[in-house]
């Protein structure tokens, strides 16, 4: 069989195994629209992928 078409398979297979599962995933655990994330609960006003200079270690 030709290469393209066993990586072609394959990618179908993962995509809609990745949609089952979370749909599955989903409807088992339940999701909750208006639950709080934890990078709000814990927000403390600061951003973490901005580096200063002066906060930079020295090693």
């Amino acid at each position: 069989m030709n290469t393209l078409v066993i990586v072609l398979i394959a990618a179908v297979l993962l995509s809609a195994a990745y949609v089952l599962y979370g749909r599955w995933l989903a409807n088992k655990c339940g999701i909750d629209p208006k639950a709080e994330t934890l990078a709000k609960k814990f927000e403390d006003g600061e951003s973490s992928s901005a580096i200063h200079i002066s906060q930079q270690s020295s090693h």
